[in-house]
């Protein structure tokens, strides 16, 4: 599909040197301005304007002018960095970084994806993907989060590469690094913009998929990849070669982002996540040969690391967390199916803030963990441990929280602890019965006066510092090779138990159904329903270009159907307003509903639902697939079709969930977010999971804001996964009920119960782990998007209601390592 799209580049000498003209002018690419009358912007600060068409302050603005240039990729989203006017070279023989900065600014203030063909392409100075301003209909100016820049490399050939030349200016120096690829947003705080500084909580939905990085010689202050990010934004399929550099990656993306697929080879630091947005997830993640350290973080909440593979011939600690002044609920770490290899010994993980671990294979370190107080496992130095599960909490001194706008009579002071909460205490006393806080350091309870509050009923329920399940072996001989660890987490591909298929641009993939070859418009008006259930019904892997796809019907997927779209920013199926022939259809009231079905391969990527709080009786998608069906990279758009400029105490009151998963639905669910609060009932959540099977598996679920009486529930559910939550707001933020396993490996966010009241609620869950359940203390009564903060004295963390009728509840300001029943 590709090499049809694209045609036949004539390159001929008298137009190229036009093109070189205009490009040093300026002149043709200059970029979307707003209106005369709009605000001004310093030089090099773009304000995007107002979306008027086909829905005002829409996410996706059809009324602005397209691209002058490649009109057949840009009207299917795409811009090629290789064609007219940037002709950046793919050979890696001349200097491309003015190109890809050109290409990079205009795909964004065009809503276009950057696309990289195979190539290898050199710059020799930082490439600046900066998101920038957007005004909305009511005059307000907010970051534009809808106009990201997003990077994606091609399938079809060897992964893309960014190559940083050898001895390129600034890149010299380790005390003052340098990134190659810098994603950044610009700043904006209730008083208005700053231009000149930079946020990266408003970093939204930017991206960069399937390109590789590599620093070439002589650079050794050089960073690969620089990029905190928030919700829908990340990076993804990516290999980062510093061998010649410094850091692989610093700054982590979270609350709804994520680092999906990366390998890192050498550096002094592979991944140094010393800041991140709250909750950041590390997925399928492969870290070789660091001089140093393979992961550093000391960032917001809870660090999710599952598939993690380490090998390196340094000292260590290959993983470290930091104890940093912003107090307890930075640094913790939750690590699922792990293996490190250290041939020459060393220190594996120094954790100076709470560390849980589960299915970890730690092979030749002297030191297989270290606290601060201590080595956990001292005798299995040299030898191959294999955790089963650990938890190891921290106890903090007080400390003072100050927030912008807090009422002065409003006690700053917090006592937040990490504890370990188990019902075997009494059996683990049994081992030992002269156990000692120094002969079972790591299983000693905490003090009595905490135990003792911990849990009533039962008393024998108490409050560990540290929980540990491990088998010790001498070393073995290892296969060789990614992927291939062998011993007894091992024999298993980590990467690939939790990361998706190699993907393909749907450019690219041979016989795919494009919905504009069908007769769709994509202009938010024309109804596309049958023509894009045709393609659905003909083929199994469908197109979904740029564009609003308007539905008046559900579209029914078949178990195989693939529905791809550009970028979730772009393609979007969309409705406006209760569709008769939706919310009177039989069966799920909903935009897409998938095949109910076990066995099946049915995959939606990159799609955005436009869902207007007029619609009020729709939801976004049933999903009622299992198997191997992946749910990756949606964006529910739920805003009112008239824009900003409303008034919102006039929204109907949503009762039905926006993502309903529900039959067979399971799989796996990537980066799901959702912050909207207008128009909502106390039946609505953000996510509802009823009546399922499974397994279900979530990747980075954030939940934010809502009005219902739960943000999100699950309700009636077989095994679900949760690998990072993230929660905001006062509203409770997951209920779950009657549900066989339920694991949640970590949470964050700065949600706060209100007094008396809970975040987190479970009933009737006949296996429960709780890992690293870490928030953001809250303490302003300030109200910001419907939601204001209560100091972490008055709530409590979680409540849960043993199928035996037991109830426990956390203490407040406990913030628990680990509670794991049975």
């Amino acid at each position: 599909m590709r090499k049809r799209q694209l045609g036949t580049v004539v390159r001929l000498a008298p137009l190229l040197a036009a093109l070189a003209f205009l490009l040093a002018t300026g002149d043709i690419l200059s970029p979307r301005t707003c209106h005369a009358d709009a605000v001004h912007m310093p030089p090099g600060v773009r304000l995007m304007p107002t979306v008027r068409a086909p829905f005002q302050d829409g996410p996706l603005a059809l009324d602005a002018p397209v691209s002058d240039f490649q009109p057949e990729l840009t009207r299917l989203g795409y811009l090629d960095v290789t064609l007219p006017p940037f002709l950046a070279d793919p050979t890696g023989k001349t200097d491309t970084t003015k190109a890809l900065q050109r290409a990079i600014d205009h795909a964004r203030d065009h809503q276009l994806v950057c696309f990289f063909p195979s190539g290898i392409y050199r710059i020799s100075d930082t490439l600046e993907a900066t998101q920038q301003y957007y005004q909305r209909s009511n005059g307000q100016i907010m970051g534009a989060r809808f106009f990201p820049c997003v990077l994606q490399g091609s399938a079809d050939g060897p992964r893309p590469v960014i190559e940083l030349a050898p001895f390129s200016p600034g890149f010299d120096r380790a005390a003052d690094p340098k990134p190659m690829l810098h994603f950044r947003a610009r700043k904006r705080t209730r008083h208005g913009v700053v231009p000149n500084q930079f946020s990266s909580n408003i970093n939204f939905n930017q991206m960069l998929r399937g390109i590789d990085i590599r620093v070439g010689r002589g650079n050794g202050g050089a960073i690969g990849i620089q990029h905190g990010g928030a919700q829908g934004s990340g990076v993804q399929d990516c290999t980062i070669d510093v061998r010649n550099g410094f850091i692989g990656m610093r700054e982590a993306s979270g609350a709804g982002g994520g680092q999906y697929g990366i390998t890192v080879l050498g550096g002094k630091i592979g991944l140094d996540f010393g800041l991140s947005e709250p909750v950041p997830t590390l997925v399928g993640t492969r870290l070789i040969g660091q001089e140093r350290h393979a992961l550093v973080y000391s960032g917001m909440n809870t660090l999710v690391a599952a598939g993690l593979e380490i090998e390196s011939n340094a000292r260590g600690p290959l993983i470290r967390s930091k104890a940093v002044r912003w107090g307890p609920q930075a640094g913790p770490m939750s690590i699922v199916d792990a293996a490190i290899r250290m041939p020459k010994g060393g220190t594996a993980i120094e954790a100076a803030r709470p560390l849980y671990l589960k299915d970890v294979t730690i092979e030749g370190a002297s030191v297989p963990v270290l606290h601060p107080d201590g080595v956990a496992f001292p005798e299995a130095a040299a030898g191959r441990l294999t955790i089963r599960e650990y938890a190891r909490g921290v106890l903090h001194p007080p400390f003072t929280m100050k927030e912008r706008d807090m009422d002065p009579a409003t006690n700053p002071v917090v006592r937040l602890q990490n504890p370990v909460y188990l019902p075997t205490l009494a059996a683990l006393q049994n081992e030992t019965p002269q156990a000692s806080r120094q002969s079972v350091r790591d299983r000693i309870a905490l003090p009595a006066s905490l135990a003792a509050e911990a849990y009533a009923p039962p008393r024998d329920y108490r409050a560990l510092l540290a929980s540990r399940q491990a088998e010790i072996q001498p070393p073995v001989q290892h296969k060789q090779g990614p992927g291939l660890v062998s011993g007894s987490v091992m024999d298993r591909d980590l990467v690939a138990e939790h990361l998706w298929p190699p993907r393909v641009p749907p450019l690219e993939i041979p016989g795919i159904a494009n919905v504009l070859d069908y007769g769709a418009k994509g202009d938010g008006r024309t109804d596309d329903t049958a023509a894009i259930q045709q393609a659905i019904d003909e083929h199994p892997d469908v197109f979904l270009p740029k564009g609003y796809f308007r539905l008046t019907r559900p579209l029914r997927l078949r178990p195989d159907t693939r529905l791809l779209g550009v970028s979730k920013n772009l393609s979007f199926l969309c409705v406006t307003g209760n569709e008769p022939g939706i919310v009177s259809t039989t069966g799920p009231k909903a935009m897409v509903v998938t095949a109910d079905a076990t066995q099946t391969s049915t995959e939606i990527e990159n799609v955005g639902f436009y869902l207007p709080v007029e619609a009020d009786r729709v939801a976004a998608l049933s999903w009622r697939c299992g198997g191997q069906s992946l749910l990756k990279d949606i964006l529910i758009f739920h805003h009112s079709l008239k824009g900003f400029d409303v008034n919102v105490k006039r929204f109907p009151q949503r009762e039905q969930p926006l993502l309903l998963v529900e039959g067979h639905g399971g799989g796996a669910i990537y980066n799901y977010y959702h912050e909207d609060h207008i128009g909502q009932g106390p039946g609505y959540r953000h996510l509802l999971v009823r009546d399922t099977p499974g397994p279900l598996r979530f990747y980075q679920l954030d939940i934010e804001h809502a009005k219902g009486s739960w943000q999100s529930e699950i309700r009636h559910a077989g095994t679900v996964e949760i690998y990072g939550l993230k929660g905001e707001g006062h509203m409770p933020v997951l209920r779950a009920e009657d549900v066989r396993k339920l694991a949640l490996y970590g949470t964050g966010g700065n949600a706060a119960a209100k007094p008396g009241t809970v975040l987190l609620s479970f009933e009737n869950v006949d296996s429960l782990t709780l890992a690293n359940v870490n928030f953001w203390p809250r303490l302003t009564a300030n109200v910001f998007l419907g939601s204001r903060g209560y100091h972490p004295k008055d709530w409590s963390v979680f409540r849960d209601v043993a199928p035996d009728g037991t109830v426990r509840q956390s203490p407040p300001q406990a913030m628990p390592t680990l509670y794991r029943r049975p």
